[in-house]
Order: structure tokens, then C-alpha cells, then sequence
């Protein structure tokens, strides 16, 4: 915590900064921290496609019919698995078709520079300055 104020400090002190874009790939496995010390970050939880289907397919009976009513009336019920499944997929196609992403977690900063294996957005900003 005492990291992402210092980083906060610092940007709101440089005028001349312009904060990166931060795209973020994880899934649940691995958390991303520091997130409010960023005003433009997205985070894309590639497992979230699996999840809402495991959410929606629990307990389902085993008419087809019967279960496709029972999984549409769970979506209109759940707006937000239908939010986290569209997001999903968009990650999942931003990691794979456009940044050809090998690996998660990843921080991709501006579209350009990625840096694996890490989910704190502070260490992950201070590794992309030292790197730039």
C-alpha cells in the first residue's frame, strides 16, 4: 500500500506526466494489486468465460430444453455474469489475436510493452520506467 501512495505522490507531483495505459491479463489465481494508484487500467480475468459457465451449468437438469430456460433466466437474473463473460472474451481475444500474449499474468502498458509474471501494478510501472 505504502508503494502505490509513493507512485500516486509522484505522478500527481510530475506535471508533465502522462500516466500509461495499463492492460492487465489474470485470471483468479493471481490478484492484482494497486490498481488505484492507475486512472486508466482495465483488468481482463481470463478464466471468467469458465467460471460463468460453471455458475450457470450447476445444477442443471438433464432436458436440454429445460436447462437452456433455466441457464437464460439465470442470465437475466445475473447482468453482471453476462458483463464478466463479455469481458473475458474480449481479453482473451486482445491477449491471444492482438498482443500474442504467451503467458499470464501479463501488464501490457500503451498497446506496446509487456512485462510477465507480475500483478502488482506498482512493482510492474517501476520495472516498465526501468526499462524504457
Amino acid at each position: 500500500m505504502r508503494s502505490a501512495l509513493l507512485l500516486v505522490l509522484m505522478l500527481v507531483a510530475n506535471p508533465g506526466f502522462a500516466e500509461p495505459r495499463l492492460e492487465v491479463f489474470t485470471d483468479r489465481r493471481h490478484p492484482v494489486a494497486h490498481t488505484e494508484a492507475f486512472t486508466d487500467v482495465t483488468v481482463y480475468r481470463l478464466d471468467g468465460l469458465a467460471l460463468a459457465q460453471d455458475q450457470l451449468s450447476e445444477g442443471l437438469p438433464g432436458d436440454p430444453q429445460e436447462a437452456a430456460r433455466i441457464a437464460a433466466q439465470r442470465l437475466d437474473a445475473q447482468p453482471m455474469l453476462s458483463e464478466q463473460m463479455m469481458q473475458a472474451g474480449q481479453g482473451l481475444t486482445l491477449a491471444h489475436l492482438q498482443y500474442r500474449l504467451d503467458r499470464y499474468p501479463a501488464i501490457v502498458f500503451d498497446g506496446a510493452t509487456v512485462i510477465y509474471g507480475v500483478t502488482d501494478l506498482a512493482i510492474a510501472y517501476r520495472l516498465y520506467e526501468a526499462n524504457k
